[in-house]
Formats: C-alpha cells, sequence, structure tokens
C-alpha cells in the first residue's frame, strides 16, 4: 500500500511498505532508513493524507473517509469498506427531506508509539439518508426515542366564572288561622269559631313560601397550577318573595279572626265583619329572601384526560395531565367559609268600624326573623366529559353556628269623636311576647348540585342544574304567632289580668328548604 507524507513547502516523500513485512516477522530495523525518518518526523508535525471516496448528497459532495486500523498498518486480508454512489433524489419522484446528520463517532485515542500511524482526524458529520425514502442507509440509523405528543403550545385555562338564573322552590311553613267566615244567620257567639259547623276558612297560613323564587347564582375561581389546586367563589341570592290575603267587607259575609282563648278554655273570634255590628278589612303579608355565599380552596384528587385541551388564554400546560382514551373525569375535594342569611316576616293589618258608635279601630302586628349561619364547608364534587357533554355531581356540608334573631311589635289605635288614642299590642302580639330576643343554635347545611354542561366553543359553556339546600335549626316568621290569646290584653288592657301571659313570646325553630332548576353561561379564560 502506497502512504504519502506531505509537508507545507516541501516535496511528497514516496513511502513503500511492504503489508507482508509484519506478517512475516521481519524487523522494522531491516526497513530502509529513510522510511523511519520521514515517519518519526511526519508524525509530529503534519497529520497524514488520508484516501476518501466523494459522493453526490442533494447538498453536495460529502467526504467519506475510509475507515483505519488502530494498529497503523493495514492488512490486505482485512475487508476494506465499500462504498455506493447514492442516487441524486429525483424532485419528481423524491421526497425533498433534507438528510438528518448523525453525530460522528468519538476520535481515536493517539499513540504514544512512534511506529504507528498518527491516529484519524475526526470526520465531518456524515449525513445519514434513510431507506424508507428510497435512499439506502450510510450508517446504521440511531434507536429513535418514542416520545408521547403533548401540545405544549396548548394551555388551559386559569380563570373560570359562570353565571346562572335560579327557578327555585321553598318548604312551606304554617301559621295560625288568620280569617274565617260564616254564612248570614249565625249567632255573633259561633260566627267564624273554628270547630263550628257553619264555619269555614277563608285563609288558613298553611304552606306559606311554598311557591317557586327567582333568583341567580355567580361562581368563579382560579387554578393556582397544573395540578387543579386553586381557589373558587360562589354567591346565591333568592329574591325577595310575599304572599298577600286581602279581605274587605261590610257586613256580608261575615269574617272574623279566629284564636283560643285561655281564660275559658275555648275556641273564640273577633268580629271582624258582622251584620249591624261592624265592618272593615284585612290584609295579611308574608315575606322572604335567602343569600349565601362561600370561598373554598379546591383541590384535585383524581384527574384523568386525553389532553386535548384547546388554546383559549395562556394558562397551565395541558402536559400535567394522564392520557386516559377520549373521555375526561376529575374527583376533587374543597373547604371553606359558608354564610347563609335566612329573613322572613309577617305583617297583618286590620281596620273595623263599629256600626253603631261609628268608632275606628287600627290594629297592626309584625312578625320578623333572621337567620345568619357562619360555618365551615367540606365539599366533594365529581366531572365527567363526553365529547361536548360534561356532567357533574357535588355535595356539600357546612356545620356551624346560626345566630338567630326574633323581633315582634304591634300597636292600636282608636279614634272616637275626632280624638285617636294609640297604645302598644295589636292582634297576636301583646305585652306578653312584644320586643326583640335572639339565640345561637348548631346548624347544618348540606346541598346538593347535579348538572349537565354543553361546550359551545372553547370558552364558553352553557349549563343546566338542578340544586338543593337544606338548612336544620332556622326560625320561621309565621311559626312564631301563638294562636291563644288572653282577651285581657286587648285595648284597652285589663290590669291586672286574670288570665295566663299568652301569646308567650318564644323560638320555634324549624328546617328551610329549597330546590329548584338553574341555567345559565360559564366562560373559561
Amino acid at each position: 500500500m502506497l502512504f504519502s507524507f506531505r509537508r507545507s513547502g516541501q516535496r511528497a516523500l514516496p513511502l513503500i511498505c511492504l503489508l507482508g513485512l509484519h506478517a512475516t516477522g521481519i524487523s522494522d530495523d531491516l526497513l530502509p532508513p529513510i522510511i523511519h525518518e520521514a515517519a518519526s518526523a511526519d508524525q509530529t508535525a503534519s497529520k497524514p493524507f488520508i484516501p476518501e471516496s466523494r459522493h453526490l448528497f442533494p447538498s453536495g459532495p460529502v467526504a467519506t473517509p475510509l475507515i483505519l486500523q488502530t494498529s497503523g498498518v493495514l492488512d490486505e486480508t482485512t475487508p476494506q469498506p465499500q462504498t455506493k454512489p447514492i442516487p441524486y433524489p429525483d424532485p419528481a419522484t423524491g421526497p425533498g427531506v433534507q438528510p438528518i446528520v448523525v453525530p460522528a463517532p468519538a476520535p481515536v485515542p493517539q499513540s504514544k508509539s512512534t511506529s504507528e500511524i498518527a491516529p484519524v482526524p475526526t470526520p465531518n458529520p456524515v449525513p445519514h439518508v434513510t431507506a424508507e425514502h428510497g435512499y439506502p442507509d450510510y450508517f446504521p440509523a440511531p434507536p429513535v426515542q418514542q416520545y408521547q405528543y403533548r401540545p405544549t403550545a396548548a394551555r388551559l385555562p386559569e380563570h373560570w366564572f359562570s353565571g346562572e338564573a335560579l327557578l327555585w322552590w321553598t318548604n312551606g311553613v304554617h301559621s295560625p288561622v288568620i280569617a274565617t267566615t260564616s254564612p248570614q244567620g249565625t249567632p255573633g257567639l259561633q260566627a267564624g269559631v273554628l270547630g263550628q259547623p257553619n264555619t269555614s276558612v277563608l285563609y288558613s297560613g298553611q304552606n306559606l313560601y311554598n311557591f317557586p323564587q327567582a333568583g341567580f347564582r355567580l361562581q368563579g375561581g382560579r387554578w393556582f397550577s397544573c395540578d387543579g389546586s386553586g381557589y373558587l367563589g360562589e354567591f346565591l341570592m333568592l329574591a325577595p318573595r310575599k304572599e298577600t290575603f286581602h279581605a274587605s267587607t261590610f257586613g256580608d259575609p261575615i269574617v272574623a279572626r279566629p284564636f283560643t282563648n285561655p281564660i275559658t278554655g275555648q275556641e273564640d273570634s273577633q268580629l271582624l265583619s258582622y251584620p249591624g255590628l261592624s265592618f272593615g278589612t284585612l290584609d295579611f303579608e308574608a315575606r322572604t329572601s335567602m343569600y349565601s355565599a362561600a370561598l373554598a380552596l379546591w383541590a384535585e384528587i383524581e384527574r384523568c384526560d386525553d389532553c386535548s385541551c384547546q388554546s383559549c388564554g395562556e394558562g397551565c400546560s395541558c402536559d400535567a395531565h394522564h392520557q386516559c382514551g377520549d373521555r375526561d373525569r376529575v374527583l376533587g375535594v374543597s373547604f371553606g367559609p359558608r354564610i347563609a342569611h335566612l329573613e322572613d316576616d309577617v305583617r297583618i293589618r286590620e281596620t273595623l268600624v263599629s256600626a253603631g258608635s261609628g268608632s275606628q279601630f287600627f290594629l297592626s302586628d309584625v312578625f320578623k326573623t333572621e337567620n345568619s349561619f357562619l360555618g365551615a364547608e367540606l365539599g366533594l364534587r365529581g366531572e365527567r366529559s363526553l365529547g361536548q357533554l360534561d356532567l357533574n355531581v357535588g355535595l356539600r356540608l357546612a356545620l356551624g353556628l346560626n345566630h338567630q334573631e326574633l323581633d315582634t311589635y304591634g300597636y292600636n289605635t282608636v279614634t272616637s269623636n275626632g280624638v285617636t288614642t294609640a297604645s302598644p299590642g295589636g292582634f297576636y302580639v301583646q305585652q306578653s311576647n312584644t320586643g326583640g330576643r335572639s339565640r345561637n343554635k348548631i346548624s347544618l347545611i348540606p346541598a346538593l348540585d347535579a348538572g349537565v354542561g354543553w361546550r359551545l366553543s372553547d370558552c364558553w359553556k352553557l349549563n343546566v342544574s338542578y340544586s338543593l339546600m337544606y338548612w336544620t335549626n332556622v326560625v320561621r316568621a309565621a311559626q312564631q304567632m301563638d294562636s291563644t290569646i288572653n282577651t285581657d290584653f286587648f285595648a284597652p288592657p285589663i290590669d291586672p289580668s286574670a288570665g295566663p301571659n299568652r301569646p308567650a313570646g318564644r323560638f320555634r325553630d324549624s328546617d328551610y328548604l329549597a330546590q329548584g332548576i338553574s341555567f345559565g353561561l360559564e366562560r373559561r379564560w
């Protein structure tokens, strides 16, 4: 084999080496001295010239060095690397894909022996053309690492807000019978008295507030990170709603206000309108309203989705979630404070005119209750996505202190001969139960939410849901009315009274139930 060593500015020195010298055991000392001199001088001053083959690649000629033996001398029996010309890709049929550059192997460390040929310099990167494009592999392709596709450019929304319209129903409460009637000709001592065969009820006061109430609910939140943790807030309100009753008569039909007389122990009545005795009007009004608010920390305890999120503003990257087919499933817990406020009031006004004297009497009763809840709430909520359809269900339980307040007051006026006299006490409110009182009681508020959502777009969703809320140990205004009345307390009062202190002023607990449907829009960004 022929080796040529060249120095800058000098003529090349031809050296002829017989490949069989080492194989036959001939010593290197028998070689001509000029060969050793040239070899030792060139090893320290120059690099060997390496024969190379050139082939045409799409990017131009690329040098392909021959691989040399590290021993420094190549044996004739050693198979030489074969190179094949790589055809130039046809623009009409070829894919026109740029070749993939494979990094060159690490350089061979230089030997300390002066009898060995200098190591091969690190070659330039050799293009690698894959066989799938119709070109042969020049070197074996390196193993390709398998990556799971994660759209890093897509971002999960960080904020969300929803507004819903509510149409809820509340459980009814019972008050005493407000008004009765009897047919004409009924004796005055029997007219309008409960338990008499001819007495019928005009307005019972049963199932008060058992009607639909409109309202709204606002919800919103923000996620801290891609693990699903964040905070959320809620405010809902049922608009004030009232129920009324009105009666006005001039003696026909008979209208009376029934009650129980503790002095006689019998049912009795006050005649509001009776032929030849009196006539007048009666107005009854009951109102109620409720609102609630909560702020909670949210943490996902399980999430499984296909990471097919869409870009909708900047937020968390969806590569933090786990792939689970085309159906998403989220389960999380929430914990935080909740407040609730329930307010009722009942107002009754009576105007009576005496048919004989013309004196005018006016009576007014007011019962007002307030319930203010403050406690801690723990919630569990799950969601399931089926394409564009989202299903969700949530359970919450709040435990806390309910502050109850009851205010009752009444008054009456008597106008006779142009002179008006006012005094405390109406009909259901007398000196025995007038005034305000309050107390605290432990209360629970469990709640249920179940809804369906339809994704209108990447950021908008239409929601329809059913909600139920149950509140224990509340006071309702209508239930604080006592129909047992000591007649000595009627104006003008008799003092001292011979009967008991009735009506009584006391708390009567009950429960509050609200349920209904809601529908609205949700925005995520």
